[in-house]
Order: structure tokens, then sequence, then C-alpha cells
């Protein structure tokens, strides 16, 4: 973990973007009021339906492609 904020504070040291970086700020101090599970208890049950939906397919490997077949499937978007 302490190389990813040291790689972190190397990158804001030499970043010459204010904007940016005081929208990366934004986040990260959002990020941090945050409580476990605030997000998902913002969620609709519709919403928390759809998300353990989704979560169950991530895990059914009949639904699962390869790497290699979604780059052909999608190679048209991928090109622009």
């Amino acid at each position: 973990m302490n190389s990813v904020k040291e790689n972190l504070h190397s990158i804001i040291d030499n970043f010459n973007d204010d904007e940016f970086l005081e929208s990366v700020y934004d986040i990260l101090k959002e990020k941090d009021k945050q409580q476990p599970g605030e997000i998902w208890k913002s969620l609709t049950d519709t919403q928390q339906k759809e998300v353990v939906r989704s979560v169950s397919e991530i895990n059914q490997s009949e639904k699962q492609i390869s790497h290699n077949d979604m780059i052909k499937r999608n190679q048209r978007w991928l090109e622009k």
C-alpha cells in the first residue's frame, strides 16, 4: 500500500493542472467521509436487485466470453 501512496504523491507533486487536482481532492474527500455500505443503502430496491443479478451473471461461466472474443465482437467500437 505504501508504494501506491508514494506513487500517487509523486504524480501529484509533478501535476500542474490545479482544476484537475481539485477534482481529485474532492473525490478523495468524499470517499473519506463515506461510511461502509452507504452507497448500497442509497440504492433503490430495484437497483439493489439489479446489482445482485449482475453479480450472479458474472459468476456464471456459460455467460462469460474470452477477452479475444470480446475484442472480435466489439472491434468496430474499439477502432475509433
